[in-house]
């Protein structure tokens, strides 16, 4: 994540990804900034594959290895506590309140959801925000 100083502070920029796709303005790469540029990175870091980046290796996580295992209580903590790392990792998040996992039906498919609920540095503002995984 690229950080830009302004006078007033800090604002953290991410090139803009949706459904896995660089977007695009022009000829330019459309950047994300502040609290749109942490929740991508949060979303990105949770679905990654810890050591799939050759240039960060201990960027991801590890919440692949849970999701191909049985539905059980002991396996939904341990996604839990995965996802509470993970957004602890994160730059520009602090206070990670909550995370919930649950399995919710798509389209007839089931599909893994995290629902997590944290604050960004330096302020008291609250997000409530829903990862979904393609497995």
């Amino acid at each position: 994540m690229k950080i830009k100083k302004i006078k007033e502070g800090i604002i953290l920029q991410d090139i803009l990804i949706v459904n896995g796709e660089v977007i695009w303005t022009g000829d330019d790469i459309f950047i994300a900034e502040g609290e749109d540029a942490i929740d991508q990175q949060a979303y990105l870091r949770a679905t990654c594959d810890l050591g799939e980046s050759i240039f960060y290796d201990g960027y991801g996580s590890r919440l692949f290895e849970y999701l191909g295992k049985p539905d059980t209580q002991t396996n939904k903590a341990l996604i839990e506590a995965e996802c509470m790392e993970v957004l602890r990792k994160t730059e520009g998040i602090s206070n990670v309140e909550s995370v919930a996992f649950e399995w919710v039906e798509i389209n007839g498919e089931k599909r893994p959801s995290l629902k997590a609920k944290y604050c960004y540095e330096n302020t008291n503002k609250k997000v409530e925000t829903v990862f979904k995984f393609a497995v």
